[in-house]
């Protein structure tokens, strides 16, 4: 899937097994530093808006590559901009997961009954 962010395009697929490994460990250490900054703010809040950028900047350069946060952000750490662009991966991340599982689900749907037939039970 395309995605364009920042006037960039990015190609996310969360059914390559790869690009899925690499995001879902890249979203979990982002949680992780977001919990811990919620927890123990910075005193300025300079420092907190810029710990917030480079953990989502580092999320970005895991999932799609070394240098995507510099073509991304251009070098500015602007927390909203950054925040937008991770909410606009995340959801594609999701939309991408719920209609693989929904395609699972109706292909299941196919063997269901040939397997209880052929069986004589539900498990």
């Amino acid at each position: 899937m395309k995605l364009s962010i920042e006037g960039n395009t990015l190609e996310l697929d969360m059914l390559d097994a790869g690009q899925n490994a690499r995001a879902s460990a890249a979203f979990g250490r982002l949680a992780a530093e977001m919990r811990r900054l919620q927890k123990k703010p910075p005193a300025e809040a300079a420092e907190g808006m810029k710990r917030q950028c480079l953990a989502i900047f580092a999320c970005f350069d895991e999932i799609f590559g070394e240098g995507t946060a510099g073509r991304l952000f251009g070098g500015r750490c602007q927390v909203r901009r950054a925040l937008r662009a991770f909410e606009k991966l995340s959801r594609a991340a999701i939309r991408q997961q719920e209609a693989f599982t929904a395609e699972m689900a109706r292909a299941m749907e196919c063997y269901a009954p040939k397997r209880v037939e052929r069986d004589g039970a539900a498990d």
